[in-house]
């Protein structure tokens, strides 16, 4: 019988952790991410399901909030649902609990289906398997945000982009943004750990591109910027 939420345990290994030990925002999104895949195919949607169909979700934009890390060792409950669809956008929820049922993190996520042929946006109304929206009035309301360029940034570093970062859909893997982002950070505010990540994805990277890295710190929280060929790749803000 198919479920409106799925529920899965995950351990957590050293190479999810960074080396404070704590879980490193990239590896939240990962396990996100297969939570979310996994939900899918218990539905009958999985990979070879979307190339029949010529269909791919890709990532569009992040909320994650952070009321306690996951750490190294740590067994933690991942839940997941599908929360909205609204315009182009499919709204997916996934929480992280310790197994004392204390809630650890909320990731708030807006994906777009396109066609993997011509990267076109289907449009939810026109696609016939959809996955059934699930309510929960405590969460119903998160939404991601829409993140604008700031001013005053300054360039950090440039990135190559090689083989090794490229996923099956052809382009920088979703992750691999967040440790571009967090490797943005001049350092990490003393005993301070990123309690908001918000991530924008606006073109996408392909193999062997460059992207020039940039930050610029306003009231208390980093913007940073990834271009490639002085267009807009990434947006991203982080708060500690």
């Amino acid at each position: 019988m198919y479920k409106n939420t799925y529920t899965c345990t995950r351990e957590i290994d050293y190479y999810d952790t960074d080396r404070f030990g704590n879980m490193k925002i990239s590896a939240i999104m990962r396990h996100c991410a297969v939570a979310g895949d996994e939900h899918c195919v218990e539905h009958g949607f999985n990979h070879k399901f979307f190339i029949k169909h010529d269909a791919s979700f890709v990532l569009s934009r992040i909320n994650i909030d952070i009321l306690k890390y996951p750490e190294y060792n740590d067994t933690v409950i991942v839940k997941t649902w599908q929360s909205d669809i609204s315009g182009p956008f499919y709204q997916r929820i996934v929480l992280f609990y310790d197994t004392s049922d204390n809630l650890l993190l909320e990731y708030v996520s807006s994906w777009l289906l396109v066609t993997i042929s011509t990267r076109r946006i289907i449009k939810p109304a026109t696609f016939k398997h959809n996955l059934p929206v699930h309510i929960e009035e405590k969460f119903q309301l998160k939404k991601t945000d829409k993140l604008k360029a700031q001013e005053g940034y300054r360039k950090v570093y440039s990135r190559y982009i090689g083989e090794s970062s490229i996923d099956t859909n052809g382009h920088l893997n979703n992750a691999v943004y967040a440790d571009i982002a967090c490797d943005a950070l001049d350092e990490q505010p003393s005993g301070k750990k990123i309690k908001s990540f918000k991530l924008n994805f606006i073109k996408e990277c392909f193999c062997r591109e460059t992207m020039d890295v940039h930050t610029v710190k306003l009231n208390g929280k980093y913007y940073i910027k990834g271009e490639i060929s002085n267009s807009i790749s990434f947006l991203s803000e982080i708060e500690f």
